[in-house]
């Protein structure tokens, strides 16, 4: 564990609002020995037209931190944090699938080929309302993927609720040939390089 992450928890006055109601963030925060009080954002989400994928999740995360700020108590909290994460595979941007022929093309499209992760997120100092915005990528590389590989998976209901049409923890071991990168990106929320903005003020 780096000494980002003891400049944290060694601190007793951070209170942090995490406005995601992703229970893989605020596990992510758990496990590395924070707590948060998880109050979700209630935003559109909404691509651009022609709107980068970095760009995308960077702007949501903003938009996201910015809908909770007007929410928060005076006192109560000294850091909202606020993220966002998408798939992206050949310049298509590859949401939560809506329905199983959705997670159908999503898994075949990525079997055998290599697709980027985005994860954009906003940190709001308070009071002082400072701001840090950034984006963190992750490239991931899968095996070719069986037809009932594929089915067993869309059967287990898994790839529903996420972007891309899977959860990494899941399928990190059968689909997964390589991960260059964070794979707490993967998961939704880059704790390493969040840990060092955290304790540095965001000052890199």
């Amino acid at each position: 564990m780096s000494h980002d992450y003891f400049l944290m928890k060694s601190n007793p006055l951070l209170k942090i609002i995490l406005a995601s109601a992703s229970p893989r963030r605020l596990q992510i925060l758990q496990e590395h020995g924070l707590t948060a009080v998880v109050m979700p954002a209630d935003i559109a989400e909404i691509r651009q037209k022609d709107e980068e994928a970095h760009v995308y999740v960077t702007r949501l995360a903003r938009d996201k931190a910015q809908a909770i700020l007007p929410r928060v108590a005076e006192g109560s909290a000294n850091l909202i944090l606020a993220a966002d994460t998408t798939v992206a595979y050949q310049n298509h941007i590859l949401e939560k699938p809506r329905d199983e022929a959705d997670a159908y093309r999503m898994l075949h499209m990525l079997s055998g080929n290599s697709h980027e992760v985005y994860t954009g997120y906003a940190l709001i100092f308070l009071p002082q309302q400072k701001w840090c915005i950034n984006y963190v990528t992750t490239h991931i590389t899968f095996h070719t993927l069986t037809e009932l590989q594929i089915k067993n998976y869309i059967d287990s209901g898994d790839p529903f609720d996420k972007a891309g049409g899977y959860g990494i923890q899941k399928v990190h071991d059968t689909f997964v040939k390589e991960i260059k990168g964070s794979y707490y990106n993967v998961m939704g929320l880059p704790i390493e390089e969040i840990a060092q903005k955290i304790s540095l003020g965001c000052l890199i």
